[in-house]
C-alpha cells in the first residue's frame, strides 16, 4: 500500500522541488536558457506518460503494469534530476556574471554550493542508470533521498536569485553615482548664477540615490536570513520583502535618472 500511495503523491513532490521562481531566468544567455527549458518540456513529456503508466497499475496490478510502472518512475526521476541540474548550472552562470556581485564573497559560497549539488545530482542519475532490474521501492528509496534535500534546494534557489537581482541592482546604483559624480563636476564648472537650480536638482539625485542604497542595504540584510530558514513559506517571505525592497530602489534610481536628465539638458 505504501508503494501505490507513493506513485499517487510522487508528482506533487517532484514538482514542488523543481518550482522554484523563474522570472529571473529570463535574464540569462540563451544557452542556459535553453538547456533548463528544454529539460522541463522533456519532464512534462515524461509525466504524461508516468501518470499513464502509474495509473495502469494501480487499475489492474499486473506484472506487466508493474514493468512498466517501474521504467515510468526511474524516468521521471532521471529527469527530475536533469532539470534540477540545468536549473542549477543557469543559476551559477548567473551569479558570475552579475557585474554587480563582482568580489563577493558570498557570490564565490553560493557558486561553491551550487557545484555540490549538481555534483550530487549528477551521482545520483549514474546510480540510477547503473540498476539492473531496479523495483519501485529501489526508485523511491532514491527519490526520497532527493526529496529529503528539497528545503535546502529551495533555500539554495532563493538564495542564489536574490542575490542575483541585488547585484544587478546594486550595478545600476554604482551607474547612478558615478553618472551623479560626473555632472557635480560639470555644474561646479559653470557660473554660479546658472548652477543655483542645477544644484537643487543635483540635491535631489544625491538623495534618491542615498534612498535607493539604503533599499539595497536592507535586500542584502534580508538576503542573509534565507540561509537560516528552511520552510517554503518562510524563504518566500523573506525574497518577497528583498523583492519590494528592490523595487523601491529601482523606483529611486527611476526618479534620480530624471532629475538627472533634467541637469543634462540644462548643462
Amino acid at each position: 500500500m505504501r508503494l501505490f500511495f507513493k506513485i499517487i503523491i510522487f508528482l506533487f513532490l517532484s514538482l514542488s522541488i523543481i518550482y522554484y521562481p523563474l522570472s529571473i531566468i529570463l535574464v540569462y544567455s540563451q544557452q542556459p536558457i535553453d538547456d533548463y527549458l528544454y529539460q522541463y518540456e522533456q519532464y512534462q513529456k515524461t509525466y504524461q506518460e508516468f501518470t499513464s503508466s502509474r495509473d495502469q497499475y494501480l487499475k489492474y496490478q499486473t506484472l506487466t503494469s508493474q514493468d512498466e510502472a517501474i521504467e515510468a518512475t526511474k524516468k521521471i526521476i532521471l529527469q527530475r534530476n536533469q532539470v534540477l541540474r540545468t536549473y542549477f548550472l543557469a543559476l551559477q552562470w548567473k551569479l558570475r556574471n552579475t557585474s554587480g556581485l563582482v568580489g563577493s564573497s558570498k557570490q564565490e559560497e553560493l557558486i561553491s554550493f551550487l557545484d555540490k549539488e549538481i555534483t550530487w545530482l549528477e551521482k545520483e542519475t549514474e546510480q540510477i542508470n547503473s540498476l539492473t532490474n531496479p523495483s519501485l521501492n529501489d526508485l523511491f528509496v532514491i527519490s526520497d533521498r532527493l526529496e529529503a534535500k528539497s528545503n535546502q534546494l529551495k533555500s539554495l534557489s532563493y538564495q542564489s536569485l536574490s542575490l542575483i537581482l541585488i547585484g544587478k541592482m546594486k550595478n545600476l546604483q554604482a551607474d547612478s553615482t558615478s553618472l551623479t559624480t560626473l555632472l557635480s563636476d560639470q555644474i561646479n564648472n559653470i557660473e554660479a548664477t546658472k548652477s543655483a537650480e542645477l544644484k537643487e536638482w543635483l540635491k535631489e539625485v544625491e538623495n534618491k540615490n542615498y534612498l535607493s542604497q539604503k533599499e539595497i542595504e536592507l535586500a542584502q540584510q534580508s538576503q542573509e536570513l534565507l540561509g537560516k530558514k528552511s520552510k517554503e513559506t518562510g524563504l518566500l517571505s523573506i525574497y518577497s520583502e528583498i523583492q519590494l525592497n528592490l523595487e523601491k530602489a529601482k523606483e529611486y534610481l527611476s526618479q534620480a535618472l530624471a532629475f538627472q536628465k533634467e541637469i543634462y539638458n540644462g548643462l
